[in-house]
């Protein structure tokens, strides 16, 4: 018996054989002298990982009762072979951040990114609701969290973008 040392290194199939000489009162036979064995890796992928950024980073607000969107797209790299998701949130960040109403409904938005398996991209489409009233531009965050089968990159789990003001005083 030969014993192998186990690992997690994700690798190929290795091979090694086992050669019989120098036997002491016995005789091998040339055609059994030497045998294959195949060490089988049992290693698996390590998750694929998510990252996000914005598309745009500032855009204007628009005017009362005008949608803008922004867009971020999240990236997943690795082994996609199988589905993964995560949480997304919204929060008002940085010096000015942005509150409740600069969101379609009035609240902060949510909600999961869902990959299928072979996808790589998916984009989160954020609303903002135009308003008239003259303010310092403010930013905001999307953030993911609580990945299912992936990994989120710690130094891309967030993108921030600002909302730029375009209204003009009275």
């Amino acid at each position: 018996s030969i014993e192998v040392a186990g690992d997690s290194i994700l690798e190929q199939d290795e091979t090694f054989s086992v050669t019989l000489t120098s036997p002491t009162n016995a005789s091998i036979s040339p055609s059994n002298a030497s045998a294959i064995a195949t060490i089988s890796n049992d290693d698996s992928p390590p998750p694929p990982t998510l990252s996000i950024s914005a598309d745009a980073s500032a855009q204007p607000e628009g005017a009362p009762g005008d949608t803008t969107t922004f867009l971020f797209t999240v990236t997943r790299t690795g082994d996609t072979s199988s589905s993964s998701s995560a949480i997304y949130t919204v929060e008002g960040s940085g010096s000015n951040p942005t509150d409740l109403q600069d969101f379609i409904g009035n609240s902060f938005p949510s909600g999961v990114v869902n990959f299928a398996a072979g996808e790589d991209t998916q984009i989160i489409s954020i609303e903002v609701a135009g308003d008239s009233i003259l303010e310092q531009d403010e930013t905001f965050s999307v953030t993911l969290t609580s990945p299912t089968n992936a990994s989120i990159s710690p130094s891309n789990a967030s993108a921030i973008a600002t909302i730029s003001n375009d209204d003009s005083p009275p």
